[in-house]
C-alpha cells in the first residue's frame, strides 16, 4: 500500500493511469475518504490522458488519525491539510498537477 511519509503524517494514496501524463489531484471534502471519488470516473479520466491520484484526508480511511476523543478539530488547520497534497505529489516526484475537490474540498 503506498503511503506518503514526512513530518509525522502518514497518508495513504492510490494512483491510476500512466505516470507520464498529466496528473490530476482528486481531494475528498473534510471526514471523507477517498472512495468518495467514483471508481468509474476514475476510468474515465484516466481513459481521456490523466493520471489520477486520490488519497484519504487525515483522520479517515488508512491515513493517521490525529488528537484524541475529546479533540474536536484533530488539532491541525486547513494549512495543513494543504500540505498534504504536497506531501503525496512529493512522494509521486510530481512538479504540478491539476486539483479537483468537492465539499471542503472544492
Amino acid at each position: 500500500m503506498p503511503f506518503a511519509e514526512s513530518d509525522g503524517v502518514q497518508l495513504y494514496y492510490e494512483t491510476s493511469g500512466d505516470p507520464a501524463n498529466p496528473t490530476l489531484v482528486l481531494i475528498s471534502g473534510g471526514g471523507a475518504q477517498m472512495l468518495s471519488w467514483d471508481d468509474r470516473l476514475v476510468a474515465m479520466l484516466v481513459a481521456e490522458g490523466l493520471r489520477v491520484v486520490r488519497f484519504d484526508n487525515r483522520d479517515t480511511g488508512l491515513s493517521q488519525r490525529f488528537g484524541g476523543e475529546d479533540d474536536v478539530d484533530g488539532g491541525y488547520e486547513l494549512l495543513d491539510l494543504a500540505s498534504d497534497v504536497l506531501r503525496i505529489l512529493d512522494d509521486l516526484g510530481v512538479e504540478s498537477a491539476h486539483v479537483a475537490g468537492h465539499s471542503m474540498a472544492g
